[in-house]
């Protein structure tokens, strides 16, 4: 399904530029032969992308060291970061053919480039599994209930409302008491409701938020 007409074929502007990076790549005779792909005389031409100076070598070093880090200290996503410095390195070295298909070299922008996505993509995953991933019934409800109370931002919600989310319905009072009662007493949320928790027209007068949004605020 699509919200928007589809572009019917690749634009000629973008092929064009596609085709003369192709021409400008280094060849190791000089020339480009097109062949089939079927073709068993085919050959692989190697050509190394260096990096443009010393800059941006230890510049790579920094995100060896960074994934390195990451792996001692997030072991749930080894098998995600474990990879950091070799996507980096291949983004940013196709950024730089992208830059001057010619003469291309990996600088500290392409790394930086680079660097940004991926740490933005284990950014992603990470949360995604915080928020949603769980081993039982109990720890999804309790992940569930936390993402709509920290989406309430400061403010906090009203337990009344916290009833009526998506997800929150299927569950039992005592299950979302339980859920609650957890994440209170690991510290995740705070009751911020009135003491005598007391809402008026017969609701409970209890208000939660998230207690990394409050320390934030402070």
């Amino acid at each position: 399904m699509q919200d928007v007409e589809a572009i019917p074929k690749v634009p000629e502007e973008l092929i064009q530029q596609l085709q003369a990076a192709i021409e400008a790549f280094p060849k190791a005779n000089g020339s480009f032969k097109t062949v089939a792909l079927a073709d068993a005389s085919m050959r692989v031409n190697m050509h190394v992308i260096p990096f443009a100076d010393d800059d941006a070598k230890a510049r790579f070093k920094l995100v060896q060291q960074d994934q390195r880090a990451m792996l001692d200290s997030e072991s749930d996503l080894a098998g995600i970061v474990e990879r950091v410095a070799e996507n980096t390195i291949k983004l940013a070295t196709l950024r730089a053919i992208s830059q001057d298909p010619r003469n291309p070299a990996v600088s500290v922008a392409d790394i930086d480039w680079g660097w940004a996505l991926i740490h933005k993509s284990i950014d992603s995953v990470s949360q995604g599994v915080a928020r949603y991933m769980a081993g039982s019934n109990a720890e999804a409800l309790r992940k569930l209930v936390y993402g709509h109370i920290r989406d309430a931002a400061g403010s906090g919600i009203p337990k009344s409302v916290l009833m009526r989310k998506a997800g929150v319905t299927k569950a039992t009072p005592f299950e979302l008491d339980s859920a609650l009662q957890w994440l209170e007493r690991s510290g995740q949320v705070a009751n911020v409701g009135k003491p005598d928790n007391r809402g008026g027209r017969g609701r409970s007068g209890e208000k939660f938020v998230a207690t990394e949004l409050v320390r934030a605020a402070a």
